[in-house]
């Protein structure tokens, strides 16, 4: 029994350190998916030496700024993306 609930319990932490974003690409992916207000998007240039996604995005009823390139600036703190 209690062999089990260890597993249980190492499964977890390792699920939940394997969900966490890792690199500057994987936040900004998952920022973008849970932002509901962004129908679509596209990563156009990443510049790592400046902490910089160049992307443009489209927003529903909005075609004028569709194809606008828009900035991501990003901070590393410790050892997360932020």
């Amino acid at each position: 029994m209690k062999k089990s609930i260890y597993i249980v319990l190492f499964s977890s932490v390792l699920l939940l350190v394997g969900c966490n974003p890792k690199t500057m690409e994987e936040v900004f992916d998952h920022e973008m998916k849970n932002n509901k207000n962004v129908d679509e998007y596209k990563l156009v240039e990443k510049v790592e030496e400046d902490n910089v996604i160049i992307f443009t995005s489209h927003i529903e009823d909005d075609d004028y700024n569709k194809d606008q390139p828009k900035l991501a600036l990003f901070v590393k703190s410790g050892d997360e993306w932020l």
